[in-house]
């Protein structure tokens, strides 16, 4: 009998990520005596009543946090993973429960926490998990991530379809309308990406231009021909050559349409591909915020980021 409950206990818990429960295994009529037996052994204590069979793995320790949290969703990080956007990778998993959620014991290796807001459309379902939607998830991680993270992390999301400008405004409208910490983040990144109105790219290019020379940046050229330019296509509003670094001036309205969205991220695959970094800015950054446009291009010429794959953004 102890090979066959052994047996039943290995087959419950694979076919749930390497996690069982009490409740389970009395269910498939093992007693409460030999549960007990095989604690801290066969099944490794993960929360009350919650255990983990072999070695731990992302998904275990996923599926153990949503088992031992009623309700809850796996947000922040985790679900900005899950949903393949481009932020930096989770430290541990973070779990989202409603307010007043009975959790069966803190886990060490999972970030609890709790909201008194989880509508059904701000929920979804991603490789097998119940998980906050791209929207919410991106609105979660307005006080995570750095402004310039947060709009690529947007602008990304629209122009691969993950989620929609209306969508993505509607969330925002909710999220901030209750003045949770991220709310101005998470409408700055709305407005610098979706509300700029459109502006003749002359009009703006000149007061880029102006901005840069004021702020003392180093020498720039405007209208840049890069290596990739084919004598047609390629030419960029404004580039410090000897940094390799691309300003790009959006002028019109940025969501005018999906052909101009795919079209800006591949030109930026391509100037990526060939070393060089692209920062974009819209009409309202560069007349209404100039000191946080010098501060990043700055940051980029100034303070360049060694990347390292054992950084703390490392993939």
């Amino acid at each position: 009998m102890t090979l066959e409950y052994d047996r039943i206990i290995v087959e419950l818990a694979s076919a749930n990520d390497g996690i069982v429960t009490w409740d389970n295994l009395r269910a498939s009529g093992i007693g409460d005596r030999a549960i007990r037996n095989r604690i801290n052994g066969l099944l490794q204590p993960i929360a009350r009543g919650v255990y983990m069979i072999g070695d731990p793995t992302e998904r275990a320790w996923l599926r153990a946090a949503l088992t031992a949290t009623p309700g809850g969703v796996v947000a922040g990080l985790s679900a900005a993973k899950l949903h393949g956007l481009p932020t930096v990778p989770p430290q541990i998993p973070t779990i989202l429960a409603p307010h007043g959620t009975t959790i069966r014991g803190e886990i060490d290796a999972v970030h609890h926490r709790q909201t008194r807001w989880l509508p059904p459309e701000d929920q979804t379902e991603r490789n097998g998990f119940p998980v906050t939607s791209v929207e919410r998830t991106l609105c979660d991680l307005a006080t995570k991530l750095f402004r310039r993270q947060l709009r690529h992390a947007v602008e990304w999301s629209i122009t691969e379809n993950k989620m929609s400008v209306e969508s993505f405004q509607a969330c925002v409208r909710g999220f901030a309308r209750r003045g949770r910490p991220g709310s101005t983040a998470v409408r700055i990144a709305a407005i610098d990406l979706l509300n700029d109105e459109p502006i003749v790219a002359s009009e703006l290019e000149r007061r880029a231009v102006e901005l840069f020379r004021r702020a003392h940046l180093p020498r720039f050229e405007a209208q840049f021909r890069p290596p990739w330019y084919d004598g047609v296509t390629g030419i960029v509003d404004v580039a410090w050559p000897r940094h390799r670094l691309i300003v790009e001036l959006d002028g019109r309205r940025w969501h005018s349409t999906s052909a101009a969205m795919t079209n800006d991220r591949a030109r930026d695959r391509r100037a990526a591909a060939a070393g060089w970094r692209v920062l974009r800015f819209g009409w309202q950054e560069v007349n209404e915020r100039p000191a946080l446009v010098v501060r990043e291009i700055s940051a980029l010429i100034f303070r360049p980021v060694l990347e390292s794959p054992t950084g703390p953004f490392a993939a």
